[in-house]
């Protein structure tokens, strides 16, 4: 696989979990998500936009990470398919489609099928703001 520690292409696309798995993992890091009721709206894809787990180019949650983020592998020799675009450009790249999945695990603990972005459940603490100078 062109996988390897340190890339983080796909710690900046969409990484959608249902509300048991972002229950779950909340439990596992301590950190309570938000609940489904309360998400704002967040932009999810994009360099501007990184998974709130993402620190120094390495993921903060490894271990714990959601199903999704485990399954999703670029099987190609190299990391070619893995560089994002500026906004409006796409490649098409053959990952695995883990909706199936999801869908499954949500039916197999028995709750509805909430489901939205990691960036939504674990929002990245706002950046601290400094007074103005005089």
């Amino acid at each position: 696989a062109a996988c390897r520690a340190g890339c983080s292409h796909c710690c900046h696309i969409p990484v959608k979990v249902s509300a048991v798995e972002a229950r779950a993992l909340g439990r596992a890091i301590g950190r309570a998500p938000v609940p489904l009721a309360d998400h704002e709206p967040a932009a999810i894809a994009g360099y501007a936009s990184p998974c709130p787990f993402l620190s120094d180019g390495r993921c903060s949650i490894y271990a714990q990470r959601p199903a999704v983020c485990r399954s999703h592998l670029n099987m190609d020799e190299d990391a070619l398919l893995c560089q994002l675009l500026p906004s409006g450009h796409q490649v098409p790249v053959p990952y695995l489609d883990t909706r199936a999945l999801l869908a499954v695990s949500v039916l197999i603990a028995g709750e509805d099928l909430g489901a939205a972005d990691l960036r939504q459940w674990f929002p990245a603490p706002a950046a601290p703001t400094r007074p103005p100078r005089e």
